[in-house]
């Protein structure tokens, strides 16, 4: 194979893996803040006894 070839292969395969990352990354920030958000809506004390929605 010619080095321009495999180069370009190689810097290809790291972006997709980059991708990957980051999109995982995102997933799990938007998670991290949803539970977040739901734990400042309801206190402690709350989850313990039951639900008066």
């Amino acid at each position: 194979m010619d080095a321009t070839v495999l180069g370009t292969a190689f810097g290809f395969t790291v972006l997709i893996i980059a991708a990957v990352f980051a999109v995982g990354h995102y997933r799990r920030e938007r998670l991290r803040k949803r539970v977040i958000g739901d734990l400042q809506q309801r206190r402690f004390y709350d989850l313990s006894g039951p639900n008066r929605h």
